[in-house]
């Protein structure tokens, strides 16, 4: 961590081994950061649970002024039928939806704030 994001950082918690959080001042808008790696389509439903139960509580705990960012691997094939999630995962997405990305659209869709997808070239 460079030595200006290191004097900014105002907490962090290891939440699980596959969900972390960081709290970063701005000169702006304070910001928090959520890393994930989430369970792959082969896991059970319950570790998907735990995990989904696990990033929702770290997500309401953090402070609805700042800006909050989710990012990582979420193991989730977004699909190009966005029928009533436009707001969460856009115009563009290749092939189906598999069961992670249903979990994920609904996380999305569950939380009030203004949420985007982003698909790497």
């Amino acid at each position: 961590m460079s030595r200006v994001a290191a004097d900014s950082l105002l907490a962090w918690e290891l939440v699980s081994e596959r969900v972390i959080a960081a709290r970063f001042a701005s000169k702006c808008q304070n910001m928090s950061i959520i890393q994930v790696y989430a369970r792959t389509n082969d896991t059970t439903e319950e570790e998907k649970e735990s995990f989904y139960h696990r990033l929702q509580t770290v997500y309401d705990r953090t402070p609805r002024r700042y800006v909050t960012i989710v990012i990582g691997d979420v193991n989730a094939k977004i699909g190009n039928n966005n029928t009533d999630l436009e707001t969460v995962m856009g115009q563009h997405g290749l092939g189906s939806m598999n069961e992670n990305s249903e979990i994920l659209a609904d996380f999305c869709t569950s939380n009030d704030r203004n949420w985007g997808y982003y698909l790497p070239p």
